[in-house]
């Protein structure tokens, strides 16, 4: 029969069992330490190269993106440079127009050359080059050349009276300012 310890005994041999484990548990501590640190060193690389990664790839798509709206504009805008030069066209068919007296104006050329300017504006309008409304409209230095200014009481100060040049749009973009006469408000008499 074995004999049975006491408690203190039993005590003594565990603390003795302890202090044999305890270069292990010590050993496997620094283990454990330098496993977690080896960990937290790949953890970091992996979310450095993460984030080098998203970068890349938002980088990779704003580049794209920016590609797609350089094609676009320079697909909507490329009649510009054409589009100013027949501008001058129209200007002359205009003046040609508002040179023909009232008692001419049914002839068979005053009507084709008015032909000939409708046909040049549709061609233009579909390229997206189209004349801007300016009579009427509060002068905008944005679209309006102003050249001259002219005291009326009939309409409001800054208004746009007179066009003397029309103002084109290509699309959204002013291709050519409109040259303008706007009122302003009228200066108190001399005699009064």
């Amino acid at each position: 029969m074995t004999k049975s310890k006491r408690p203190d005994e039993a005590r003594d041999d565990a603390l003795e069992g302890e202090s044999a484990l305890e270069p292990i548990v010590a050993d496997l501590e620094k283990r454990l330490a330098d496993a977690q640190t080896v960990a937290n060193d790949w953890k970091h690389k992996h979310d450095e190269a993460h984030e080098k990664f998203a970068r890349t790839l938002a980088e990779a798509d704003n580049a794209r993106k920016r590609g797609l709206r350089e094609i676009e504009s320079a697909r909507l805008y490329a009649a510009e440079r054409i589009a100013k030069e027949l501008l001058q066209v129209t200007d002359n068919l205009r003046r040609a127009l508002e040179g023909v007296p009232d008692e001419q104006a049914d002839t068979g050329l005053a009507v084709g050359v008015k032909m000939v300017e409708d046909q040049l504006v549709s061609v233009l309008a579909n390229h997206g080059v189209k004349p801007m409304e300016t009579l009427g409209q509060p002068f905008d230095p944005n679209f309006h050349e102003a050249i001259a200014a002219e005291e009326r009481d009939d309409v409001a100060p800054n208004t746009v009276i007179d066009e003397l040049v029309r103002g084109w749009k290509i699309h959204d973009r002013l291709l050519r300012a409109a040259m303008v006469r706007v009122s302003k408000t009228p200066t108190a008499s001399k005699g009064s």
